[in-house]
């Protein structure tokens, strides 16, 4: 994939456009790119998992989408989008012990040095990605005591195939 880097933003460019065109425009909302696998098939496929905030808001909508790159185009010109799919959230979770640890421990080597974190609560948890077996995202509410205050703040957390977790992105609020 390193050959490719230079240009993913091409593949993150034409998803976001197809978004504009659908009514999420840039004003609006905001984006953030979480996941890229690819896979070459007479060609490259990219598949790009895209979470869309309603700005100021936590209402988020999580994106799967497939990218085709052609065949010989290092530069990733004329890519096109073959499949498009929203993912809906689901409120009921599982509770166990081994991955609330984990949760709690990515999201305080998230906000080390920024703050301490008091409390978290995982309020969706999207887990219906076609061929992703453990994959899951979830979106936390933290609350964080910094030096002068305490706030709450969301961030996009991803749960990977290996059960290791992440914290992809913290929300923008403002």
């Amino acid at each position: 994939m390193e050959y490719y880097n230079k240009n993913i933003s091409n593949v993150v460019s034409v998803c976001i456009n197809d978004l504009n065109n659908n009514g999420y425009y840039n004003e609006s909302y905001n984006f953030y790119p979480l996941v890229l696998f690819t896979q070459i098939v007479n060609g490259i496929n990219f598949r790009l998992i895209l979470a869309v905030q309603d700005a100021k808001s936590t209402n988020i909508r999580i994106f799967d989408y497939i990218v085709y790159s052609g065949f010989l185009n290092p530069n990733l010109t004329n890519i096109k989008i073959i499949k498009k799919n929203e993912i809906d959230y689901d409120s009921s979770y599982l509770d166990d012990k081994i991955s609330n640890e984990k949760v709690k421990n990515a999201i305080a080597k998230f906000y080390y040095q920024k703050g301490k974190v008091e409390k978290y609560e995982i309020q969706y948890e999207f887990n219906t990605f076609n061929g992703l077996i453990g994959f899951k995202i979830y979106i936390v509410t933290v609350k964080v005591n910094y030096e002068e205050n305490s706030k709450e703040e969301n961030v996009i957390m991803v749960k990977r195939e290996d059960k290791t977790f992440e914290v992809i992105a913290q929300l923008d609020m403002e």
